[in-house]
């Protein structure tokens, strides 16, 4: 509600155009019913059992990199908290091997993987809270969007109806 989506894929662009290979996991609540639902595009389909849960983690991650091509990897996982726990450990892995620089989205107040809490507790990426718009926010944005000045009833009516949520503005 507050542009999380939007502003991890205007980070894929510019890093996109520095090179940079990318990847979007989305996790949703049907796909956490499913042990790596959440990667199931990025994943091979099954060949044979792995030998191990361990051996079947470090396949999949080995998958996943091999989508950049020998580039660095940003990986958005949008609605991380709606991850199931196999998505989440693969997160890590891959996050703890070094191989993918991550962007993960995850709506405030949500209890989120055990895995996915570690990124930020361990200091593995940096948590940043995107709060509602302010009603200078709401000022800025309209006025660009609009072209020029927006009159204050108008300011106060659009932050009092959205409550700086910008979907809703």
């Amino acid at each position: 509600g507050v542009g999380k989506t939007r502003l991890a894929f205007e980070c894929v662009t510019v890093v996109a155009d520095r090179g940079y290979a990318t990847a979007h996991v989305r996790a949703n609540r049907s796909t956490a019913t499913i042990p790596y639902g959440a990667f199931a595009s990025l994943l091979p389909p099954a060949s044979r059992a792995p030998e191990s849960r361990g051996d079947l983690l470090r396949s999949f991650a080995e998958a996943v990199l091999e989508h950049a091509g020998g580039r660095p990897l940003l990986l958005v996982v949008d609605d991380a908290h709606d991850l199931d726990e196999a998505s989440a450990a693969l997160l890590l892995h891959l996050v703890v091997g070094g191989g993918v620089f991550p962007l993960v989205t995850v709506r405030t107040g949500e209890p989120a993987p055990e895995s996915v809490v570690m990124l930020w507790k361990d200091e593995l990426l940096q948590r940043i809270e995107v709060p509602p718009l302010t009603v200078a926010d709401i000022v800025m944005l309209t006025s660009d969007v609009l072209g020029g000045p927006v009159d204050g009833t108008t300011v106060h009516a659009l932050w009092t109806t959205s409550e700086g949520n910008v979907l809703f503005l």
